[in-house]
This record gives C-alpha cells, sequence and structure tokens, in this order.
C-alpha cells in the first residue's frame, strides 16, 4: 500500500484503519479475503423520546429504486438494482429513504426477521439495520444520524426491543451515525473466504455461526 494511500485511509478510518488494511491486504496475498466487522446493538426501551427526527423519511418502494437509475447511475447500476429487486422479495424487509426532488439523497434498510438477509433468524425482541447510503453530495450534513434515528423508531412500532447493525470496523463515518444514536459496539468478528468457497464469520448470534454466500 502506498504512502499516499495509507495517509488517506488514516484521514478517513485512523489507526484502526491502517491495521485493517494492512491484514486485509495479507489475507489477500495468502488467498484469503477478509472483512473485519463490529456489531453494534441498541436498547429500545427508553428511545421513544430520542427517536424524533424532523427529515420527512418515507416508506420505498421497488419502483422509487429503480427510477433512479437515470437520476444517479453511477450508484444505482443493474447489479444494485437486482440486488435490491431481491431484498424485497425477502419477509421482514423495509427500506425507507429521503427524496430533494427526483434524487433519493439517502436511505436505509431494516430487517425484522433476519440477520444479514435471509442466512439467520432474528431473535423475536431484535430488529437489523442495514445497507446504509447517503449521495456523496449530501454526505457530512447528519443525514445518516437522522436515518438511523427514524429507522429505530420503526423497530418500536413493529415492537421491537433492540435494534442490531454491522459496520466494517475501520467504517468511522457510518459508525458515527449509530454511535450517535446510543448504539454500543458489542463484539468485532471476521467475515473469511478462502478461493471459491463461501463467506464465514466468527459471529456467533443466538448460539449459531453466520455461513454468508456472495
Amino acid at each position: 500500500m502506498s504512502y499516499l494511500k495509507l495517509k488517506d485511509v488514516y484521514k478517513r478510518n485512523g489507526v484502526v484503519g491502517i491495521c485493517d488494511k494492512i491484514v486485509i491486504k495479507g489475507g489477500g496475498l495468502l488467498g484469503i479475503k477478509l472483512h473485519i466487522e463490529t456489531l453494534l446493538c441498541c436498547n429500545l426501551y427508553d428511545k421513544h423520546s430520542s427517536l424524533y427526527s424532523q427529515i420527512d423519511f418515507r416508506e420505498l418502494s421497488y419502483n422509487d429504486f429503480l427510477r433512479q437509475k437515470d437520476v444517479n447511475p453511477e450508484w444505482f447500476t443493474s447489479s444494485k438494482l437486482d440486488d435490491m429487486y431481491a431484498a424485497f422479495n425477502i419477509e421482514g424487509n423495509k427500506a425507507y429513504g429521503y427524496f430533494k426532488g427526483d434524487l433519493i439523497v439517502c436511505y436505509g434498510w431494516i430487517s425484522l426477521k433476519y440477520l444479514r438477509q435471509d442466512k439467520l433468524l432474528l431473535l423475536p425482541e431484535d430488529g437489523y439495520l442495514w445497507d446504509d447510503y447517503t449521495h456523496h453530495e449530501f454526505r457530512g450534513n447528519g443525514y445518516h444520524t437522522e436515518l438511523v434515528k427514524f429507522r429505530c423508531s420503526q423497530l418500536i412500532k413493529y415492537g421491537k426491543k433492540r435494534a442490531l447493525s454491522i459496520t466494517a470496523r475501520s467504517n468511522n463515518a457510518s459508525r458515527s451515525g449509530f454511535l450517535k444514536t446510543g448504539f454500543i459496539p458489542k463484539v468485532n468478528f471476521l467475515n473469511y473466504k478462502f478461493g471459491t468457497r463461501p463467506f464465514k464469520s466468527t459471529l456467533n448470534y443466538n448460539g449459531e455461526r453466520l455461513v454468508i454466500f456472495d
């Protein structure tokens, strides 16, 4: 990794980011693909009053995303839209976002049933926040934090007592929005794969290990 690349990683993600990049790069040289991630948790029992948002988020449909292919084609590629179509067909998945004109400024998903898509059942009291995105022109304005708060409020409406999310350990920008809402990092873990085998994870949730497919 070049000096300028390390400097950029340090600026965005600190020492942890540099260490993670070195570990991931080293694993790649050995034929091992690695992701170092963090499970974050937030108890929702006393969060009702702190989750109010002035931003007009709304639930999104697949057609909302499909129309973004003309507005923001760099992000909403055919491959990403295929993934979103599949996500809408998994029970318990819902997407929320905020528009400015025809542009989706930010969006994020909740799952009421599964951790990491359809790979592992959530405990009945848990909900999962995932796939957060903010358009590059609007980053740094607090939209992600507000989106985390809004989705937590939706989990409460569905009777959930705890919110979970997973971020890359070195992704300070994403982690910040969760920490400001009351999330606490619970455990760091590895996702890893050898060659063409499926990803596996060291994360233990409710006594089970994750197996993650590409």
